[in-house]
């Protein structure tokens, strides 16, 4: 759970003082874990959902599939968090891939940016991992530039590993951002 609420608090959450994460943070990965943890209390919930409200749109729906293979999640929690977000229009309804069923959901939900996250400022200055997505750079070419700054990799199969991302379209797009100096 402290691991959670570091990163959590690192990707924007206003629960406490955490250190800066010097590890790259899966923005798919942490999704899926906060499926684990939307219950366990109501500020908790509501910091989740509220960061889902301002965030989820720079999420990437396949990945997010793609991953519910690997890593530990609650399958019905993720559920009620899309639909939630489907409902209310924070994304888009492709994200319907995500739903085996439909259900209505019943959330008690406040939103209040200002009292469950930091500021917008903040995250473009602190948080490479929202700040390349929220530039309008796709979800390959933002993980590549943030796993890059905070971490080594010996090889693009690594990278790609790292990233959760196919190796094909991470070795176009490494090619490219090392092709005009990027990188």
């Amino acid at each position: 759970m402290d691991s959670f609420i570091q990163k959590f608090n690192y990707l924007g959450a206003a629960l406490g003082i955490s250190p800066r994460m010097k590890n790259f943070v899966d923005l798919e990965e942490f999704f899926l874990e906060a499926t684990l943890h939307i219950e366990n209390d109501n500020r908790m919930k509501q910091a989740i959902l509220n960061w889902c409200a301002r965030y989820a749109t720079l999420l990437s729906p396949s990945k997010i599939r793609r991953l519910c293979s690997l890593i530990k999640h609650n399958d019905e929690n993720l559920e009620v968090i899309v639909h939630f977000l489907i409902e209310r229009s924070y994304v888009k309804h492709n994200w319907s891939i995500l739903v085996k069923r439909k259900i209505k959901t019943r959330i008690n939900f406040h939103e209040n940016f200002k009292k469950y996250l930091k500021s917008n400022d903040f995250i473009i200055k602190n948080v490479s991992e929202i700040r390349y997505r929220a530039e309008g750079r796709s979800q390959v070419i933002s993980d590549i530039l943030s796993f890059t700054q905070k971490s080594n990799f010996g090889s693009l199969y690594q990278l790609a590993k790292g990233i959760h991302s196919p190796r094909n379209r991470v070795n176009e797009s490494f090619r490219q951002l090392q092709a005009f100096g990027v990188i």
